[in-house]
């Protein structure tokens, strides 16, 4: 009987001889379903219609066998997401969607057909069901049927492409249709895209990037700090989608009020769907001592509607 050679120590931490890797060719098939992040947004050249026209008609609802991989690659896909949603409890079908109450007590909204998620976070069945033409705008959806779908693609197409121009021509910044003058203008939760006319932006979160003539400052958080700014030391502050709609303290006003100089103006921008914090802010504005407050609607040169609520110092 042959004796099992003796383990040398050495041997088992010597390197193993080189051996030349092969990679195969991956492709990438949209799992989040996101038609303007991956499609629009980016403007990806995939010609999913096969028309030989990358357009609007390629960001239709995610059609899997239509997509560049595999047919078994997307059964398998597809199959996977479809037995993780046959498998969960207390859910309710509605116009080929799954809606689901989850562990939280919110509702979210699944694709029957594919198993895809598509809508979280909903407070009540009613309020989901309310906004599912909002999500079938941002998401594709294979097993909808929808006939107004189409044409919320192309208009969401349509605009990402102007958006496009937009943000070549005024180099990364948002214009919304007022011109830029000499003043002094603040930005409160600027973003990734601060006003055209600001001189000055403020966020808590890193834009990771810069804007020529804006000084940004970032990781400040506006609901509980100072703005590290001196008092009187801007014509205007400006803030659109942000203030009053994502955040906005006692403590965030009276600081706007500070930072602006005798005369100054205050202008917050309401996107469409929330006007049930205008009065909020109104009297928020009103509180911290700004006077002559008024309410305005604005349609952007690209379309986006906003209630306006101003005041001056």
């Amino acid at each position: 009987m042959k004796q099992k050679p003796k383990h040398n120590f050495l041997n088992h931490w010597k390197p193993k001889p080189w051996k030349p890797v092969t990679f195969k060719p991956t492709v990438t098939f949209n799992q989040s379903t996101s038609i303007r992040k991956n499609m629009t947004r980016n403007f990806r050249k995939l010609d999913t219609d096969r028309d030989g026209v990358p357009n609007w008609r390629d960001c239709q609802p995610l059609n899997p066998w239509k997509q560049d991989v595999s047919k078994q690659e997307l059964q398998k896909e597809v199959a996977s997401f479809k037995r993780g949603i046959e498998k969960r409890k207390n859910k309710k079908e509605y116009n080929g969607f799954y809606i689901i109450k989850d562990k939280d007590g919110t509702y979210s909204l699944w694709d029957k057909a594919t198993g895809y998620p598509v809508g979280y976070g909903r407070k009540s069945e009613k309020e989901l069901i309310k906004d599912i033409p909002g999500i079938l705008s941002t998401y594709g959806v294979s097993g909808h049927k929808d006939p107004k779908y189409k044409k919320e693609i192309r208009k969401s197409f349509e605009y990402h492409i102007e958006q496009k121009k937009h943000e070549k021509k005024y180099k990364g910044k948002r214009y919304r249709g007022f011109e830029k003058g000499k003043e002094l203008v603040l930005d409160v939760g600027a973003g990734i895209s601060p006003d055209w006319r600001a001189t000055h932006a403020i966020d808590l979160r890193n834009p990771g990037q810069s804007w020529k003539g804006v000084k940004y400052k970032h990781g400040i958080n506006l609901n509980q700090n100072d703005m590290p700014y001196s008092s009187s030391a801007f014509d205007r502050v400006i803030s659109y989608g942000s203030l009053g709609f994502n955040f906005g303290t006692s403590k965030t006003y009276n600081e706007i009020y500070r930072i602006l100089r005798i005369g100054g103006i205050v202008e917050i921008g309401l996107p469409l769907g929330s006007e049930k914090n205008i009065p909020i802010v109104t009297n928020a504005l009103s509180k911290s001592g700004f006077r002559n407050i008024k309410k305005s609607s604005h349609k952007t040169p690209l379309g986006g509607k906003f209630t306006i609520i101003s005041g001056d110092k």
